[in-house]
């Protein structure tokens, strides 16, 4: 039996309104945050008024430019003239707002939502109907959406078009990928390229651009690869990628955090950069022969390393030149051009075979 004190809302009341929601949206063809079955891992941006939106749904438009996907942010709440503050704020940075709750509006609050343009969704008993359609508020600024919302936006709506157009994955599988937001930061990955090895795509707001590529985090597949072989074969290895990839690429290399077990992030730690290096990422046409040779050296012994080859795919600046087609098309060339090559190269130093890469 699920107790409430006074006053309060259960975790249970809740997920009544956002559970059905989410599958419904999902249900409509939108990519949501939180993903159907996930929890409350929410979509927030780095501002005190944005850190967690209930539910962010979104999906290309027809038109497929950048400036007219369709963007809608939903506040949850039992009693919807609680919901009404939160939702004005969504405005400044989201075209469409709704509030979702379980409760059927009077007059007087259906009309003052429709005079902020707020939309109302009804959900009960798993039943879904929107009530109230949003319209696009005067508060709503759309240099602030370009700038913190719509490069997030497209990161994830790239990653699942990536996936699913790309790599053959079904949308219920999409539903298992991990994601998460940290201050000026998203990433999402965890679709295997094989085992151990991830297809990731993150937004880094600080340095302003959205990166895409493959990480090597398991201990099998770093032992496999390159445990065992000679410093030839693996410094051979790391100056035929610096020659293969050009100049929008870039390399990561950390030690997984040497003080957790099994090299796992334990709360509290994080991934180091080694100290030799000074530096967790930087340009591949960077990469002086001494770190070169560093990385040979410890990849080969190591156990708890971290490996990541990542492409610029688009910087803040120049998004909005940018359609969903040449977006995708970048991603599939560089996949094709220079991520399977990298593969069939791991595979042929690797001791077993590293299967279901376009998987």
């Amino acid at each position: 039996m699920d107790f409430k004190l006074p006053g309060k809302v259960s975790s249970v009341e809740f997920e009544m309104i956002t559970e059905p929601l989410i599958e419904s949206f999902w249900n409509d063809g939108y990519f949501t945050i939180p993903l159907p079955g996930a929890g409350m891992k929410e979509f927030k941006l780095d501002m005190p008024a944005f850190e967690r939106f209930d539910l962010v749904a979104m999906r290309w438009d027809k038109s497929r430019e950048l400036d007219d996907i369709d963007v809608r942010v939903v506040e949850c709440k039992l009693r919807p003239s609680e919901a009404i503050s939160q939702a004005r704020t969504y405005q400044l940075c989201a075209p469409d707002v709704y509030i979702a709750s379980n409760k059927a509006l009077d007059n007087r609050l259906m009309s003052r939502l429709d005079r902020y343009g707020i939309g109302y969704i009804m959900v009960s008993e798993g039943i879904v109907r929107t009530v109230l359609e949003s319209r696009r508020s005067s508060l709503f600024n759309i240099n602030f959406y370009r700038s913190e919302m719509l490069p997030r936006v497209v990161t994830l709506l790239l990653f699942n078009d990536f996936i699913t157009g790309i790599l053959g994955v079904s949308r219920d599988e999409v539903k298992n990928v991990d994601y998460g937001f940290k201050k000026n930061y998203l990433w999402i990955s965890n679709i295997s390229a094989s085992k151990g090895v991830q297809w990731s795509m993150v937004y880094d707001a600080d340095k302003g651009l959205m990166r895409f590529g493959l990480n090597l985090e398991s201990v099998n597949v770093v032992k496999n690869v390159f445990h065992g072989k000679s410093r030839r074969e693996v410094k051979s290895f790391f100056k035929w990628i610096k020659e293969l990839l050009p100049g929008n690429f870039l390399i990561k290399f950390e030690n997984r955090c040497p003080r957790c077990p099994q090299g796992k992030l334990m709360p509290g730690m994080k991934h180091e950069a080694f100290k030799e290096l000074g530096w967790s990422m930087k340009p591949l046409a960077m990469l002086t022969k001494e770190e070169l040779n560093f990385i040979a050296d410890k990849i080969r012994v190591y156990d708890y390393v971290e490996l990541g080859l990542w492409a610029i795919i688009f910087k803040q600046e120049e998004l909005l030149s940018w359609t969903k087609t040449s977006l995708l098309d970048k991603a599939r060339e560089y996949k094709e051009k220079y991520f399977d090559k990298i593969f069939e190269k791991l595979n042929s130093l690797s001791y077993y075979s590293l299967p279901n890469f376009t998987r």
